[in-house]
């Protein structure tokens, strides 16, 4: 039985084992069909076919790596504080001021930056103008309490 290819429009005769599914009358032709069915496909669904994609990525990266042999994956990331210092910010905080516990962390993250060579971050003895140029996006309250005010430097959703 003769049948017209649907990607080139030729007239082609089908296998006997696939007389009645036969759409295509070559592998150029299967590959193209192939190729357009899986763009509908993703496009009909695109939750998962980014879902899909990710999966691919991530075995293949996985089969580099291991083919590569040459060093071991990275390292995570490095919290910038311990959880002692951590716990001690938690605990000066219920007994000391905002302005003492603004002051401390400013040290702590001066410190962290110096160390690790992340440039120059803005820690300065004098906490009012630290305040007016680092704290832009905090305001206080007439009430006193101090509220996040999302402006220009903070981005949106924070």
């Amino acid at each position: 039985m003769r049948r017209r290819c649907t990607e080139c429009r030729t007239m082609f005769v089908a296998a006997a084992s696939a007389s009645a599914t036969q759409r295509v009358c070559s592998t150029a032709c299967r590959d193209v069909r192939d190729r357009k069915q899986a763009r509908e496909r993703r496009r009909r669904d695109v939750d998962e076919a980014r879902a899909d994609e990710r999966e691919r990525q991530r075995s293949s990266r996985a089969r580099r790596s291991a083919a590569s042999g040459c060093h071991a994956g990275p390292s995570e990331h490095k919290c910038p504080l311990s959880r002692a210092e951590v716990g001690q910010f938690v605990d000066q905080a219920l007994a000391l001021s905002r302005a003492t516990l603004v002051r401390d962390f400013r040290g702590v993250l001066g410190r962290y930056a110096a160390k690790f060579g992340e440039g120059t971050v803005l820690v300065t003895r004098e906490p009012r103008t630290a305040r007016l140029t680092s704290d832009e996006g905090f305001r206080r309250n007439r009430g006193g309490a101090v509220t996040h005010d999302p402006g220009r430097g903070t981005p949106s959703g924070a």
